[in-house]
């Protein structure tokens, strides 16, 4: 279990934006599809075309989300493998792909349900891909195993209704309203009492909306401080500028000046008091 957690922080944002493109609500049950392939013993190709497919069950559910708790992933059995006598050789591989929704804090399966699988390749990899390639998010099985689970995460929402929005009452009251509105989130609309998640979360979004207002405002004050001490700053180096071109006159005009004229002036005005 712990290596699928580890997996998970990897694949949060890649799942967070499909589901975001496949138009998923806040409210509804969401799953993490999960395949770890450092834990199924799988080539990599295997890995990635089963991590597609469980995606793929998820959105196509509409399941699929972000959830730390809640997880949805497979195990791959080999049964049976054959090699054909034709020419080429060809590998016929029985897999059993075991779909599960797993509760990771709870640590219980909520759910389960098993596909059996042929595939056929002169590669014994692709013949496994082969299989994995016919799950179809869209069978009537895979989509009651989903409605299955969901009903189950349903019903631990009711029971724990209280803490959940206790918990998310204790981020928005310590100001960390993204935390908050990620837990009320988390919450399936379909749980009981679910106008109470609504109100709270209008209450933190008007919270959070505020005190992005407060933070422009103050970044805007802030940004106007500094531009009105930088234009200061620039007169101020300006009239410094002023004074030295001044100075620089009246020493160049010193320089030219014929000061005995000057004196014999001065001495002429002198005699005349």
């Amino acid at each position: 279990m712990k290596r699928v957690v580890i997996i998970l922080s990897a694949l949060l944002l890649g799942c967070l934006c499909q589901a975001q493109e496949a138009g998923y609500t806040p409210g509804k049950v969401a799953f993490s599809p999960v395949f770890d392939a450092s834990f199924s013993g799988y080539s990599k190709e295997i890995s990635d075309l089963m991590q597609n497919k469980l995606t793929q069950i998820a959105l196509r559910n509409g399941v699929g989300s972000y959830s730390e708790q809640y997880v949805l992933t497979a195990k791959i059995a080999l049964e049976d493998k054959q090699v054909t006598a034709t020419a080429p050789a060809q590998y016929v591989v029985k897999l059993s792909v075991q779909l599960l929704a797993l509760d990771m804090d709870a640590k219980v399966i909520v759910g389960e349900h098993t596909l059996p699988l042929v595939g056929v390749d002169k590669s014994e990899n692709r013949a496994y891909m082969d299989a994995i390639r016919k799950i179809k998010p869209s069978d009537p099985l895979i989509v009651s195993f989903i409605k299955e689970a969901s009903s189950t995460v349903v019903a631990a929402y009711n029971r724990n209704m209280e803490t959940n929005l206790a918990n998310a009452r204790n981020w928005y009251e310590s100001g960390q309203y993204e935390e908050a509105l990620a837990c009320l989130a988390a919450i399936p609309e379909y749980a009981d009492n679910y106008d109470r998640v609504r109100e709270l979360s209008s209450t933190v979004v008007k919270a959070k909306q505020q005190k992005e207002r407060a933070q422009r405002a103050a970044a805007a004050a802030a940004a106007a401080q500094r531009a009105e001490e930088e234009a200061e700053a620039r007169q101020r180096e300006w009239d410094h500028q002023i004074q030295l071109e001044m100075i620089a006159a009246q020493q160049s005009k010193a320089k030219k000046t014929d000061w005995v004229d000057v004196a014999l002036k001065v001495g002429g005005f002198l005699l005349g008091i």
